[in-house]
């Protein structure tokens, strides 16, 4: 037997119920929503039943399983977006560090060069020295042989 006539409530607290008439006795029945699609008795005439509000149930069991679908879904766009937050963190920290290597290699070529250029400097001014040293002695050498030079002929003129 089928009871047609319900009519749903839905409290402030606690779970919906349905209230309708047991078929045969026509007492006022009342059970959780959650109950409804399912056998039942009659606690006055012990007649069988099946609960009704399948439909109701259904449309609350569907907007529930909506409501869950649209927070997994929602939850499943947060993580996506903070693991491509992660990912660009990351990408921007790897430019950030490839920077700094391209940096310290120029300072490095740079220093090198620079201690290059010292060491080629301090050579030629090593050779600068060494001709400096050498045109010294020229000129002593020369400046002495024009002394002598100088003194053979003033000789040279007192003997005469």
């Amino acid at each position: 037997m089928a009871t047609d006539a319900y009519e749903v409530k839905r409290g402030i607290i606690g779970k919906p119920k349905v209230a309708y008439k047991c078929a045969k006795c026509h007492n006022d029945l009342e059970s959780d929503l959650t109950d409804a699609g399912k056998k039942d008795i009659c606690p006055f005439c012990k007649a069988a039943f099946i609960v009704p509000g399948q439909r109701e149930l259904n449309k609350i069991q569907d907007a529930k399983k909506q409501k869950e679908a649209e927070k997994t879904r929602k939850d499943e766009e947060r993580r996506a977006a903070k693991a491509e937050s992660v990912r660009q963190r990351a990408e921007w920290l790897r430019l950030q560090e490839e920077e700094e290597r391209t940096r310290c290699e120029e300072e490095q070529r740079q220093a090198e060069a620079t201690r290059d250029e010292n060491v080629r400097a301090e050579g030629e001014g090593d050779k600068t020295k060494g001709i400096l040293g050498i045109l010294a002695a020229v000129v002593v050498v020369v400046a002495t042989i024009v002394f002598i030079m100088v003194k053979l002929g003033n000789a040279d003129k007192r003997r005469r």
